[in-house]
């Protein structure tokens, strides 16, 4: 059963609301309610509790020891100080969300092994310890975006098990996580951070953000095969590598606003590259259309699923350079 209560101009939980059996799904979002009752450990039967856009200052731990809660949502509250170490009792993976609140650290804070999902973006955090999802072996999704985080250390992981890493617009220096924390991760979010280089081991990644950083070099993923999405702009980066030619999953290079200068002739034949961004480098040479043409034709073994797109705007290119003509492998923009 669905209980929805949202928008209700409730101050608390009304005691009605735990006499009713059969209860999976409790929605108290959009209203004024300044604590969790103890009462809350009535609803045995509770897999999902909405909580976002209220007033609460503090977490009862009894939420926690729902046996059957998947989701726990208390996103746009004022839950202030560190998060407190509680103890999960034993059920399903939970999805956690206390984004937009003022938690400035996690205290005793070891992770839980039932945690699945966190979200904890736009609070106050600034450091986090060694080992802090170590006991959690579940968790797989992880938002720390928007805090003020300068280091993400070793051991934070634990075995391994992330997919998703969103750390947008902290102030990171450094990711220092081993390649054994990271061997699974399949999405990373940094931009806006102050990174100067990106952690190894992760060659599972299929989508790479982290435009608006320090990068000199375009970073090693020469081991791995699955990358389709890499997002570098607004970076240091002066030239790509040749092993972006062997990556076949790579569909969109995106290096606007970097320091490159030569269009590197060699990685536009991956072969299911759709989108490549150079615009407002300093480049300098600038293949003709012929000579693309030539490296981007179809071929009978391995034929180009479709046109690829070259972004060249903020170039002047010479008149002797034909790339504004009709080709049937790729268009420009300038």
């Amino acid at each position: 059963m669905q209980l929805d209560l949202r928008l209700s101009d409730l101050k608390e939980i009304p005691t009605s609301v735990f006499r009713v059996e059969g209860v999976t799904s409790l929605n108290l979002e959009f209203n004024e309610i300044s604590e969790i009752p103890d009462r809350i450990f009535e609803m045995q039967d509770l897999e999902e509790l909405l909580l976002g856009y209220n007033r609460i200052s503090e977490i009862n731990p009894l939420v926690f020891q729902l046996p059957k809660l998947r989701k726990l949502r208390l996103s746009r509250n004022r839950i202030e100080g560190p998060m407190r170490c509680v103890e999960f009792g034993s059920g399903p993976d939970i999805e956690l969300n206390v984004s937009h609140n003022q938690l400035d650290g996690f205290e005793g804070f070891v992770g839980y092994p039932r945690l699945a999902s966190m979200n904890a973006c736009y609070n106050r955090l600034t450091d986090l310890c060694s080992g802090l999802f170590a006991e959690s072996p579940r968790l797989g999704v992880l938002h720390l975006g928007n805090n003020n985080l300068s280091l993400i250390p070793k051991g934070i992981f634990g075995a391994g098990g992330l997919q998703y890493l969103s750390l947008p617009y902290n102030s990171l220096q450094a990711i220092q996580s081993e390649a054994a924390e990271l061997s699974n991760l399949r999405v990373l979010h940094a931009q806006g951070n102050r990174l100067r280089a990106l952690p190894g081991g992760m060659d599972m990644l299929e989508e790479l953000i982290v435009h608006e950083n320090c990068l000199s070099q375009f970073p090693d993923f020469s081991a791995g095969v699955r990358l389709r999405y890499i997002d570098l702009t607004c970076n240091q980066i002066e030239c790509i590598p040749d092993w972006q030619q062997r990556h076949a999953t790579l569909c969109w290079l995106i290096l606007t606003r970097n320091r490159i200068e030569s269009l590197p002739v060699s990685q536009l034949q991956a072969p299911r590259l759709q989108y490549l961004s150079l615009a407002d480098n300093p480049l300098k040479q600038i293949p003709s259309a012929v000579e693309l043409s030539s490296l981007l034709q179809f071929q009978k073994d391995k034929p180009r699923s479709s046109k690829l797109r070259i972004d060249l705007q903020g170039h002047c290119l010479p008149e002797k350079n034909d790339l504004g003509a009709y080709s049937p492998y790729f268009d420009v923009y300038v």
